[in-house]
């Protein structure tokens, strides 16, 4: 987090790996704290969040 805290300004997104009950709850806390956007996605979808992180910026609200 403090890592985030420094540098959100730069961070467009954020994707949150876990199958934690806790966890999904994030991308809610997070957007009262920093700009990006942030989404949640189950371990099983690992690569389904990096590839959600590498599109261009206009594709990442989806």
């Amino acid at each position: 987090m403090r890592f985030i805290e420094s540098h959100h300004r730069k961070i467009t997104r954020l994707a949150v790996v876990s199958d934690s009950r806790l966890l999904t709850e994030v991308p809610k806390i997070a957007a009262h704290l920093v700009h990006a956007v942030v989404k949640h996605f189950p371990e099983s979808e690992y690569e389904d969040a990096l590839r959600w992180l590498k599109e261009p910026a206009h594709q990442a609200h989806a």
